[in-house]
């Protein structure tokens, strides 16, 4: 175990834990202000960060977990909106789904929006920062039903979350007073009868402009805090030409005068339509801040110029050199006054902090380098099976850098101080990046026969330099159990005899493989089991054409029947339905005679389960078409043997199977060179190509995809006939497969 010493630290920032660590849940307090119900209700809090852009394709590739981290990490946000999209956008005439757009919420999908939204609520809690949902919509009020219906959910899901407030009308445009209160309280009551009684927040007509007068319809200021409820503001500092919605600002001090809670949900630097002269805004950043308003930046996206990030800015190169003019204004914001000055004296204290480790190794954190004001009682990694563990004196973390496949571990860890604990994490970024060996369910091998594995398709051995892993070495403990030896990426595992009679056993494969960095240890349990035999199954239809003047042999070929121990296997069952002419005669466990009646033709189904003597297959059937002369055979072929019950059939359609019953992704072959994939939600997926010693050959597929299948061919990678493997992940889930090009 090492120290990490003070010169190694990579600090590239450095920010006291989240906000909802500090603060809890939001309420409105003291009338017109919002307070934390952690902080108390007599402090004010002040919340900035951006808005996410609709989540109608041009803003959806930005709804992520690595979104919201950048933000987090870099401008110290403590808050983000989530603007679903609904059905409408700009003047009302407009579909959401333009031309490679994604479609709202109601335009059948529903489904794929709401994902959008949890990833970013998601994201939120793991940032311990607050998010709002939005039903970005100017039409909310004919949309009543869904929209309760959507906030019921949320709610449901969410209610014990003190991450989220509820943006239940984005911008009423022509909708009054009277009828936008009466659709807040439909949704307020649905929220609230789910068990959540966070923070909601509610527009007003002409764009969100008048939160006055939709304050004072809605009920009382002492209503209003009793429902924990804030009135929006929006407004685009350029607008009309450079008097910058004067009117909004306006409307927002009148209501906080007359005692209600304002939030600037959605404010821009520019005018409404993105456009127009960019230096209006000092004079909203100075009056917000000293009101103690909190308010979010439209719009963290890159095509329009009140993008924070310039046209071709990607999640994957976020940077504030990547910011156009309204990001640098979006910067100074940031900087003017942050959520950290409201924390509380007597908080406990653990900074968000950023290290560099060399992979491999064992660091130690001090409470120097955290920052620490209370005691560690809790840490763990985003990725469970990264080995975390807190120190017996509480005030220092130790960690063993064990590979990540991005190159980026993160750490959360809760610091308590009296009765209040708040969250912080710790992103490790690792250097000299040695292979990567996931933790793998345990694996089923025969107690017989050899079973080889490989060290990608089926241990998920990844070079994160990618130029390929080597195998160097593997072993079985206890050595009694088999034997394992390698051969290129492969490892054969070939059972001892004292295994080939056992009903079920354990050993543990151990593995090395290597980089140009250095050499990395995986090892994954064997369950050393009996497989099943198998039989071919009720879907064949195959049905050979035989004399009906002679005995047929019904034996173990015509059922394809195997068994992969290699055990030795006879029929348990065999049954020929009595409508059938002829009769069955067993010759021996293995083989039966048939004896056709003469005079009759067509087709004869025969079922039988096979048996290794322990275990037995499901039903099979083998079919025979007695040929000659005579009358047709009219029976209809059986399905099932009286008396046995078959276990649940694996739908036979992996894709079909993969998006019906494990709402994943799935890849399946469809001839040389090309696959299916699937996708159950829509997102970013890439789809790589490896050489069977894992290097990496290419993509073919990265970057937002609509859920559903689609074909691919490796023909667009130009590669020589052989044996390829494929490697599809969308978020945290994988799928690879051994294609034939």
């Amino acid at each position: 175990m090492k120290i990490l010493a003070l010169a190694f630290l990579l600090l590239v920032t450095q920010a006291l834990a989240g906000p909802v660590s500090h603060f809890g849940m939001l309420k409105v307090c003291n009338n017109n202000n919002i307070c934390g119900s952690v902080s108390g209700t007599n402090s004010a809090v002040m919340l900035k960060g951006p808005s996410l852009y609709w989540s109608d394709g041009s803003g959806t590739p930005f709804y992520n977990l690595e979104t919201v981290d950048w933000f987090v990490d870099n401008m110290q946000i403590g808050i983000i909106r989530a603007a679903m999209a609904i059905k409408w956008y700009g003047d009302n005439t407009e579909p959401v789904n333009k031309p490679g757009g994604v479609a709202g919420y109601l335009q059948n999908n529903k489904e794929g929006q709401k994902n959008y939204i949890r990833k970013v609520i998601d994201a939120a809690i793991a940032n311990d920062i607050y998010v709002i949902v939005d039903w970005h919509s100017h039409n909310a009020d004919a949309e009543q039903s869904d929209a309760v219906s959507f906030f019921g959910e949320m709610a449901r899901e969410y209610k014990d979350v003190p991450n989220i407030i509820w943006e239940v009308y984005n911008e009423p445009i022509n909708t009054g007073t009277a009828q936008i209160t009466s659709y807040a309280n439909a949704v307020i009551n649905v929220i609230r009868n789910a068990g959540s009684n966070n923070l909601v927040l509610i527009g007003s007509r002409q764009w969100s402009q008048n939160p006055s007068d939709q304050a004072s319809n809605f009920g009382t200021k002492e209503q209003a805090q009793s429902k924990n409820v804030a009135f929006t503001f929006h407004f685009y500092a350029a607008q009309g030409g450079g008097s910058g919605h004067d009117n909004v600002m306006t409307s927002a001090n009148s209501a906080r005068t007359n005692g209600y809670a304002v939030f600037g949900s959605e404010f821009g630097f520019t005018e409404a339509n993105g456009k127009g002269n960019l230096n209006n805004a000092s004079k909203w950043i100075t009056w917000m801040d000293g009101a103690n308003i909190s308010s979010c930046n439209w719009s963290a996206s890159n095509f329009e110029e009140s993008s924070i990030f310039k046209n071709g800015t990607t999640v994957a190169n976020l940077s504030t050199s990547n910011f156009s003019t309204s990001g640098g204004h979006f910067r100074t914001y940031m900087d003017s006054k942050k959520w950290t000055s409201y924390i509380p004296t007597d908080h406990p204290k653990g900074n968000d902090v950023v290290f560099s480790a060399n992979d491999g190794e064992t660091v130690t954190w001090t409470a120097t380098q955290l920052g620490l004001s209370g005691d560690i009682t809790e840490v763990k990694s985003r990725d469970a099976s990264i080995p975390v563990e807190v120190t017996n004196t509480a005030n220092s973390i130790t960690y063993k850098a064990d590979g990540s496949k991005t190159g980026k571990v993160v750490l959360i860890y809760k610091v308590t101080k009296g009765s209040v604990t708040t969250q912080s994490k710790i992103t490790v970024n690792l250097n000299k990046r040695l292979p990567v060996v996931p933790d793998k369910a345990p694996i089923d091998v025969s107690r017989r026969a050899k079973t080889t594995l490989n060290i990608i398709t089926h241990l998920s051995a990844e070079d994160p330099l990618g130029k390929g892993v080597q195998l160097v070495s593997a072993s079985v403990e206890p050595s009694g159990m088999g034997t394992a030896t390698v051969s290129g990426t492969d490892i054969a595992f070939t059972p001892d005899a004292s295994q080939h009679n056992t009903d079920g056993s354990q050993a543990t494969l151990k593995y090395t493989v290597k980089n140009e960095n250095g050499n990395r240890q995986g090892s994954v349990v064997l369950n050393i089991k009996n497989f099943a035999p198998e039989i071919r199954n009720m879907t064949n239809t195959f049905s050979p054409k035989v004399p009906n003047t002679e005995p047929v042999k019904i034996d173990m070929e015509r059922f394809s029947g195997k068994d992969a121990d290699g055990d030795p296997i006879t029929f348990s069952k065999m049954y020929l339905d009595s409508q059938y002419p002829g009769r069955l005669e067993k010759v021996k466990d293995d083989e039966y005679m048939y004896y056709p009646e003469a005079g009759k033709i067509g087709k004869v189904t025969f079922l039988a389960v096979i048996t290794d003597g322990s275990l037995s297959s499901p039903t099979g059937r083998a079919n025979i078409t007695l040929d000659g002369s005579g009358t047709e055979i009219n029976v209809t072929p059986p399905t099932s043997i009286p008396g046995v019950i078959d276990p649940e059939p694996i739908e036979p359609d992996a894709i079909a199977y993969q998006f019906n019953a494990a709402k994943s992704i799935g890849l399946a072959p469809v001839g040389f060179g090309k696959v299916q994939l699937y996708l159950a939600s829509s997102g970013v997926a890439k789809l790589d190509v490896y050489s069977l010693s894992g290097k990496k050959l290419g993509s073919l597929m990265n970057g937002h995809q609509n859920a559903g299948s689609k074909e691919v061919s490796l023909s667009s990678l130009n590669l020589q006939k052989g044996v390829y493997i494929l490697r599809l992940s969308q978020g945290s889930q994988v799928k690879t497969l051994r294609v034939v090009n």
